[in-house]
């Protein structure tokens, strides 16, 4: 091979490994943000039954202390474990006695439960200001 051949290949194999570096970088990679990620999630399918106005089961996902209490069921959440967590079950439907969740709506899409899983692995960080 001649040495332009070599050099041009080797850029060639930098640039495809930066690119495929920089994919791995992506934001879906990095911490979620409670605020911008989750609680859109949690208003738009969740808080007509589980909010203000409404505790269905005893559970309100408006207020972070009365989510972090759970409600007849139980804690919601399990931080740092998903598959144990009453969150992550009914939205997969994986509950053996709860049906998925919401009931009375499309599931949630599956980047939206993966989003909130990943939020449950993460810790599930709820800021005490996040309405």
């Amino acid at each position: 091979m001649q040495p332009l051949g070599l050099i041009f290949g080797a850029t060639m194999l930098t640039a495809v490994s930066l690119g495929m570096l920089r994919a791995a970088e992506s934001p879906g990679t990095g911490r979620v943000d409670f605020r911008k990620e989750v609680q859109p999630i949690l208003t738009k399918n969740c808080l007509e039954c589980h909010g203000p106005e409404k505790a269905k089961a005893g559970l309100r996902l408006d207020l972070k202390v009365e989510a972090l209490k759970g409600g007849d069921t139980g804690a919601l959440l399990v931080a740092g474990n998903p598959a144990k967590s009453l969150l992550i079950q009914v939205v997969e439907g994986t509950h053996s006695e709860i049906s998925r969740m919401p009931r009375k709506r499309d599931p949630l899409a599956p980047e939206q439960i993966a989003l909130l899983r990943k939020w449950v692995e993460q810790g599930a960080d709820w800021p005490d200001a996040a309405a």
